[in-house]
């Protein structure tokens, strides 16, 4: 096999693909928030406070210096204001621990909802991501 034959070869069957290109699209919108909300863990009751980073219908970024494994279940308790707060079941799906940084990112996604929270949540979002789109937002 010649040099041109094993570098032709290799850029046909050694291609790394991007996973990235086959994801699929979200199926609602994330929208920054940078509120404060509450987790609490299943195994202690206690309320620890966090920044919620991002919201959308399905789940939730936070930012805390607790520390969260993945696959843990926790209550997420976030309050919307004048309007009745939302609690969320949910799974730490991800975990983003920065060197050098007090706080880390966790990735939830929302397992028990409750039915009528669905769609306030859903108003709620739409909202939010309306006032940021149109400048209206209060940062």
């Amino acid at each position: 096999m010649s040099i041109l034959d094993k570098l032709l070869w290799r850029s046909i069957f050694d291609r790394r693909v991007s996973t990235t290109a086959f994801r699929r699209p979200r199926a609602s919108p994330r929208v920054p928030i940078e509120e404060r909300a509450e987790v609490r863990r299943v195994r202690d009751t206690q309320p620890e406070q966090v920044i919620l980073v991002d919201l959308s219908t399905g789940g939730a970024r936070i930012s805390t210096p607790l520390k969260l494994g993945e696959g843990e279940e926790v209550t997420l308790v976030v309050d919307p204001g004048r309007r009745l707060p939302f609690t969320f079941g949910c799974a730490v799906i991800f975990a983003n621990r920065m060197r050098g940084k007090i706080h880390a990112e966790y990735g939830l996604k929302f397992t028990a909802v409750k039915p009528g929270d669905i769609e306030r949540l859903r108003a709620f979002v739409a909202g939010r991501d309306d006032a940021r789109r149109s400048g209206a937002a209060i940062i």
